[in-house]
């Protein structure tokens, strides 16, 4: 994930992608929830930038794109990441002598079937919109897909073949001249890249679907559930073959992968044991330096949660406050990672958060801490740990009360009244009865 502080920075996009209506159908009701407003604008943006006569070397600076989105430069980066994470984009960096150029290339929106078979995708709409809403959209485009095609029965196809219409003579339909194999080398430019969600780990797939073959799943469903084995390799901490021996229960030989009973399975039989040492190796290998913002504790602690798968880590946190994981905490922590598509040294800081003053973890107050996370930008595990900080010292400032002023009475102000209910006329008839009595 790479951001820049510099709205000067030259930006290029290498490729032609043509909107038409159906994508931006899609776009707009089923990624525009997921990305938002602005990245919606920034890939249409992108789309209609491309000039195929603009050189490299004519790279426009970004702080023009701020200016046709309206926006400042950290949300821009904020609506490329996840253009990048949901795999419409793709971002390049390009080094040469004048500096480092952006590199974009927009990727083909896919189909509403596409969208709807990617279950990351799919689990993040539901749980931007909800379970009505996303059923409703799910059915609309179930519904308009049907409508394009009739079903039309006992059907023999009788087309005409090339050779029953033109003649070509042998030798040029067996071998083709010169000339036509070098039109058909220039104009190979390759197929249109169709957006797929972006992983940040990558595996052996080929050797992952040999290993599923053995048990009769074909190749064609293992790359339909990629991304969802993917994104269990990365929860749990496993390798292909760690994940095939883990799964192996669930395999009946109908050549389908059930994904409800693999990720039960997981989340009642997985032991962190089998591959707790390669698993830390290569997270301490890929760990990122920390700085040096962090106190000592806190950059032990990120140390720590570096070194961890998150279901694994999960484990750690138990062994060493006693108590056992259960299925529904590992069911929560893959669903930080697959929906809410938090990293992993980021799980484990929300674990290590949720579990501070708590014996289990509540799936309200886990999703709580990750929603402020989330509003917050935090992304790294050193963003996680500066906000924690941050909090922690808002909450240790003494609350300053207000004192009530009472306003006093100035009396040299303030003139004295005197009121009498009584009649003068009766007060002068007792004082001459007084006068009459002495005299």
């Amino acid at each position: 994930m790479f951001e820049s502080s510099n709205p000067k920075m030259p930006y290029f996009v290498a490729n032609q992608m043509t909107i038409f209506p159906n994508h931006l159908k899609v776009l707009i009701k089923l990624y525009q929830p997921i990305i938002g407003n602005t990245a919606l604008a920034l890939f249409q943006t992108l789309v209609q930038n491309f000039d195929s006569y603009e050189m490299l070397a004519d790279a426009q600076p970004l702080y023009l794109l701020q200016e046709q989105l309206d926006c400042s430069l950290q949300t821009f980066f904020q609506a490329l990441h996840r253009l990048e994470a949901v795999g419409l984009v793709k971002t390049f960096l390009q080094h040469n002598v004048h500096g480092d150029v952006l590199v974009f290339s927009v990727q083909q929106v896919p189909s509403a079937s596409a969208f709807f078979a990617t279950s990351l995708l799919a689990s993040l709409l539901k749980e931007k919109l909800g379970t009505v809403t996303f059923q409703r959209l799910s059915h609309q485009f179930s519904q308009e897909a049907r409508t394009h095609r009739k079903k039309v029965t006992n059907l023999q196809e009788v087309s005409a073949n090339f050779f029953e219409v033109f003649r070509l003579p042998s030798d040029e339909a067996i071998n083709p001249s010169t000339e036509v194999v070098t039109a058909a080398h220039d104009n190979q430019v390759g197929p249109t890249q169709i957006a797929k969600i972006s992983q940040s780990k990558t595996y052996d797939w080929a050797f992952l679907t040999e290993l599923f073959q053995r048990y009769q799943i074909t190749a064609d469903e293992v790359q339909t559930k990629k991304a969802d084995l993917a994104s269990l390799m990365s929860s749990y901490g496993l390798s292909e073959q760690e994940l095939v021996d883990e799964i192996l229960p669930t395999l009946h030989g109908n050549h389908k992968l059930d994904l409800v009973q693999i990720k039960r399975a997981l989340a009642v039989n997985y032991r962190a044991t089998t591959s707790q040492r390669a698993v830390k190796a290569q997270l301490a290998a890929n760990a990122q330096p920390a700085g040096n913002k962090l106190q000592q504790q806190d950059q032990t602690l990120l140390t720590e949660v570096r070194q961890y798968a998150p279901i694994a880590y999960l484990y750690h946190l138990r062994e060493q406050r006693g108590g056992r994981v259960t299925s529904f905490e590992k069911s929560l922590v893959l669903d930080l990672n697959s929906v809410w598509g938090f990293s992993d040294e980021v799980i484990n800081l929300l674990l290590h958060t949720a579990l501070a003053n708590n014996s289990t973890l509540n799936r309200k107050f886990v999703e709580a801490i990750a929603n402020s996370w989330i509003q917050n930008g935090v992304a790294t595990g050193q963003q996680a740990l500066n906000y924690l900080a941050k909090r922690q010292q808002k909450k240790q400032q003494p609350r300053q009360r207000r004192k009530r002023l009472e306003r006093g009475t100035d009396w040299s102000k303030k003139r004295a009244e005197i009121t009498t209910k009584d009649d003068p006329k009766a007060l002068e008839a007792i004082f001459k009865q007084f006068k009459d009595q002495e005299g």
